[in-house]
């Protein structure tokens, strides 16, 4: 199967290559549009003839990423992190001396970003950026003479692209648009053609707009003229920055803005992602009229969660968390040193060198809830009732809900410690559900010893289609499951499955069983057993608590069923 995988790499990359030498500014997207129609072809044809699991295991649709961290290639699978945006600084990968004699240092920038770390399953976003040359402290960004001139960047461009398009498909031009350079919308223009000429495929993002506190006037200096004068061209994804407070977790009003002025710039429907959200914990020092009020672990990881999950729900592609994943950037005690996710063992607030903080747990288990969903399909429940949330998310494997709920005690006024808001969910098709926190039972990540007990669940009857719960501070996740005794819950064919719910130790029963399979709420298979009697006894006591799925193979064919881990 690997063979049939390279050939088509090496077939697809070729036609890229023959057609991509020979297009005109004009031509380019027809071309474009040809070759991906002859390339979607292709795939259909090997479709037909491999088995799918060869295309197992695709992540390319998640949501969920991270800005290039130090260490950050050592915890993405256990984070769940599918998406990592790395940096090609220009002066990093070439000198002054290297442009003449048209050397690259790829050293230089691999070690650096790690980029051949990553496990094979990451997908990388690549921002092309003429940081480390003098360009970066001028007021342009593409001077038509001298040595680093346009047509060196263009170079730059193309030699960066043809190295790593065989795994990255995501360029960026710049990390943000500088308000002192002039000519951005020049530098996105040729850096796009000089992308699309060596690959046709790949994605261009124009450079992120920052904005945290900021007024929507402030968006549009940044902004808005750039846009009027790419009018609708040149760029493939729009990428927004959105940081600010927990209280700020929701960036509608930015978002309804930026697209609007997308549209009047002739880019219509045009893709967004935010490849740097953050929020801290900590009491970050005054910076640039900026003093953020202290906020504790459990605040943090709230906000990661609902920022996520509110940035998903408006139609957001992908959500990068930054800035790293242990904390320290500036490293002078303001906001961007403590957005991290593990303590760096610096400042008096820090718990000590590697310590995860509550939002480092809350961000695994958002990404081991929600994985597999299909994106487009995100449904909104309540919307600001009694600010009070709730969303629907459908598992694309399995066709199961998961809801999403939290309410925002910090906008009720009469809000009192430890106080709570009753909830009612309808049209509901199971007999109960499971009330699950995003953000662990504890004050602080230093006291989680098990990451699977580290989250209080709640088992709740659904009555009349209808379920009714309070909810507290932290945000929630809600499975539907069908409850049975251990007398009622015989299968089709004569099939058990005992006791349900479980702590993790159950029974399958049955006669001419072949094949027994686990499958999570992300429709992974987790355990596959051949037997060869009428019991097997299975052990899931070391996976987390939740939903799950028991697929039976026996001589009369396949029989699906949930089974429920509880504490």
């Amino acid at each position: 199967m690997k063979r049939y995988r390279e050939v088509i790499k090496l077939f697809k990359k070729y036609i890229v290559k023959r057609v991509g030498k020979y297009i005109t500014k004009t031509k380019m997207v027809i071309k474009s549009l040809k070759l991906t129609a002859l390339i979607f072809g292709i795939f259909l044809f090997v479709g037909t003839i491999l088995p799918q699991t060869v295309f197992a295991q695709n992540y390319e649709n998640s949501p969920f990423g991270f800005h290039y961290a130090s260490q950050l290639e050592d915890y993405t699978t256990d984070l769940g992190i599918k998406w990592v945006r790395v940096n090609a600084v220009w002066g990093m990968i070439q000198t002054e001396e290297d442009i003449i004699t048209g050397n690259f240092n790829w050293n230089a920038f691999e070690s650096d970003s790690k980029i051949n770390a990553y496990p094979d399953n990451t997908y990388f976003l690549i921002t092309l950026s003429v940081l480390g040359t003098p360009l970066s402290g001028t007021g342009t960004y593409v001077p038509h003479t001298g040595v680093y001139a346009d047509t060196s960047w263009i170079s730059f461009t193309k030699a960066v692209v043809t190295r790593y398009q065989d795994r990255v498909k995501y360029f960026q031009v710049e990390n943000e648009p500088k308000p002192y350079k002039t000519d951005f919308a020049e530098l996105q223009e040729i850096t796009y053609n000089a992308i699309k000429e060596e690959c046709l495929e790949c994605q261009v993002l124009m450079g992120g707009v920052f904005w945290a506190k900021g007024s929507l006037s402030e968006w549009d200096i940044l902004n808005q003229q750039i846009l009027i004068d790419l009018n609708g061209n040149y760029v493939d994804i729009f990428d927004q920055h959105y940081y600010g407070n927990s209280d700020e977790y929701n960036p509608h009003i930015l978002l309804e803005h930026a697209r609007q002025r997308l549209t009047e710039a002739n880019f219509i429907e045009t893709p967004i992602w935010i490849t740097e959200m953050g929020d801290y914990s900590g009491d970050p020092l005054e910076k640039g009229g900026l003093n953020p009020p202290y906020q504790s672990e459990q605040v943090q990881a709230q906000s990661l969660f609902k920022r996520y999950v509110s940035s998903l729900v408006l139609g957001i592609d992908k959500i990068f968390w930054a800035f790293g994943l242990y904390e320290g950037f500036h490293h002078d005690t303001t906001y961007f040193d403590f957005t991290g996710l593990i303590y760096d063992g610096e400042y008096d607030h820090d718990l000590g060198y590697g310590v995860k903080k509550l939002a480092y747990y809350t961000y695994k288990k958002m990404t081991e809830m929600l994985e597999g969903s299909n994106w487009d399909s995100i449904t909104t429940i309540i919307d600001s009732v009694d600010n009070n949330y709730a969303y629907k998310f459908i598992n694309d494997s399995t066709g199961e809900p998961t809801y999403i709920a939290w309410w925002d005690y910090f906008d009720d006024i009469s809000y009192p410690e430890a106080d709570s808001s009753l909830l009612t969910l309808s049209e509901i098709s199971s007999n109960q559900v499971i009330v699950t926190n995003a953000v662990p039972n504890d004050i602080a990540g230093i006291y989680i010893t098990d990451f699977n007990t580290a989250f209080v669940t709640d088992t709740l009857n659904v009555t009349n289609g209808s379920v009714s719960f309070y909810l507290k501070e932290s945000p929630v996740f809600i499975e539907a499951y069908n409850s049975t005794s251990v007398n009622d819950n015989v299968f089709d064919n004569n099939i058990d499955i005992f006791p349900n719910p479980t702590n993790g130790i159950f029974t399958v029963e049955g006669t001419n069983i072949q094949l027994v399979e686990i499958i999570n709420i992300k429709g992974q298979t987790i355990k596959q057993l051949s037997i060869d009697n009428e019991h097997l006894l299975i052990n899931l006591s070391d996976r987390s608590k939740g939903i799950y799925f028991v697929k039976i193979v026996n001589d009369r064919g396949i029989i699906r069923k949930k089974i429920v881990l509880i504490e």
